[in-house]
């Protein structure tokens, strides 16, 4: 039985060994993108860390292609936080000091305040500063560039992607794993997972190797899940994998793989390894509460008291989460009930002199965020 069902069985100890001894690391781009949200000093460890794998590791070309496209993004998203921090900080300051509201605050607090404030914006400021240098002299580039000279794949023919995109158009319509959570995204880059995962065979077929696969997605389309918790790789991927390579596949997250490879010997500091653990721990938060968004009630109430919970758990990140609300406020305009709450308002006479806006408007798409 195991063998015709090949990915609904964990590996055993033995698998497991003969998996880490002989695997080529493949790291997804998202896994390289992640290190510009990192603190320079677990950065640089994680670049190191994977150096240890030397001649084993290895980039498909999509995956190289999606970081380069990518990383300026990812850049000035980061540096957009510095400034936002600093507003924040800067509010909280002006609020403490407007003697003429409530609550009040002594005024030795409020002078223990101002120098905590002056010194995280003198650091932010620093720390903005480094991050902007970035742009134009990208060190974590120039690591990674280094780290996958000669080890990344070769691209495919235009030909071939074209049988692809062929193909991924019936795998997602049939939710065949993976890449169909992206089926929102425009052509052809909802096909892009399907790519990545082409060049992973085609690869394993030529070397003859098993692959260990570290990506941080963390969407349905490469996890199974039992409820909110993710159990494992989707066994689809891990049975495909082997019918089409006779090779073995895991995947991991990239904190699940630095603690498995800590137990095999190699080395990363404790400091960086939970700075990796509370990041990836945060982003697992964020992918099961967006996975939930997409499975709301039909009931519009509902789905209006669900949205306002969930995006108030969605990231620890305020910035991010006021934006998110703002998004989801403009599609909630569409909902049945904002139309309701419309009508009654023009019954009380609070909006006398508005045109009639009772007929439902047509249905929008909403963006997968």
């Amino acid at each position: 039985m195991k063998l015709s069902f090949h990915g609904y069985y964990k590996p055993t100890n033995e698998e497991f060994d003969a998996i880490w001894n002989e695997a080529i690391i493949v790291v997804d781009a998202n896994v390289l993108l992640n290190l510009y949200t990192y603190s320079a000093t677990t950065s640089e460890e994680v670049l190191a860390f994977f150096g240890e794998f030397d001649e084993r590791l290895w980039i498909p070309h999509q995956a190289a292609l999606e970081y380069h496209k990518n990383r300026y993004g990812i850049i000035l998203k980061e540096l957009k936080r510095y400034s936002d921090i600093a507003k924040a900080i800067e509010t909280v300051g002006v609020a403490l000091r407007a003697r003429k509201q409530h609550p009040y605050i002594t005024s030795e607090l409020d002078t223990r305040f101002e120098g905590i404030e002056t010194e995280i914006k003198k650091e932010l400021k620093e720390g903005e500063s480094k991050h902007r240098d970035l742009i134009t002299t990208d060190s974590i580039c120039e690591k990674i560039t280094e780290l996958f000279d000669g080890k990344v794949g070769l691209p495919m023919t235009e030909e071939v992607l074209g049988h692809i995109y062929k193909k991924g158009a019936v795998r997602y319509a049939g939710k065949i794993p993976p890449g169909f959570s992206d089926i929102k995204k425009p052509d052809p880059d909802r096909y892009g997972d399907l790519v990545l995962w082409y060049q992973l065979i085609e690869h394993a077929k030529t070397s003859k190797r098993p692959v260990i696969l570290v990506t941080d997605d963390l969407k349905e389309d490469w996890w199974a899940f039992t409820g909110d918790r993710r159990i494992g790789p989707r066994p689809e991927l891990r049975h495909e994998f082997r019918s089409k390579t006779q090779c073995d596949l895991y995947i991991y997250s990239s904190d699940a793989f630095i603690e498995t490879a800590k137990d095999r010997g190699k080395k990363l500091s404790e400091s960086a390894a939970e700075e990796i653990e509370s990041a990836s721990r945060e982003r697992q938060l964020d992918a099961v509460e967006k996975r939930r968004l997409k499975q709301l009630s039909h009931d519009p109430l509902e789905q209006l008291h669900e949205r306002d919970r969930i995006l108030e758990r969605l990231t620890r990140d305020p910035f991010e989460q006021l934006r998110e609300r703002d998004r989801m406020l403009d599609r909630l305009a569409h909902d049945p009930l904002e139309k309701y709450n419309q009508i009654r308002d023009r019954e009380e006479g609070c909006d006398e002199d508005e045109p009639d806006e009772s007929q439902p408007d047509k249905e929008q798409p909403e963006n997968d965020e």
